[in-house]
């Protein structure tokens, strides 16, 4: 009789072990109380959502204000590079001019001095 007892004492603990237990959040609670806490956390979350959304947009609304402002900036640069190029090639050209103007004067002087 006692291996019997034995047999159905270790099958209940078999039993119990493979038995599936409730997550720890949710033991003891109603279903209501359960879907309660969801509800909450849901509400939570998707407030922090939109939290972070918004936020989101905000930053997404500068970085597009300073994206156009990035643009008119090169588009300037490009303007602005060219003039000083242009500056830059009649300076070249009148620095020609001056050292051929030097040139001619200082064999002017050379033929004065004959």
């Amino acid at each position: 009789a006692e291996t019997e007892e034995t047999k159905q004492t270790a099958a209940a603990a078999v039993a119990a072990a493979v038995a599936p237990k409730a997550p720890s959040e949710i033991a003891g609670k109603t279903i209501e109380e359960i879907i309660k806490g969801w509800n909450t956390e849901l509400e939570q979350r998707s407030q922090k959502f939109a939290q972070h959304s918004g936020a989101l947009a905000d930053w997404d609304r500068h970085i597009m204000r300073n994206r156009t402002t990035l643009l008119a900036l090169e588009a300037e640069f490009g303007r602005v590079k060219a003039a000083n190029d242009a500056v830059e090639q009649q300076l070249d050209l009148l620095e020609v001019h001056q050292l051929e103007i030097h040139n001619g004067l200082l064999s002017i002087e050379a033929g004065g001095e004959r």
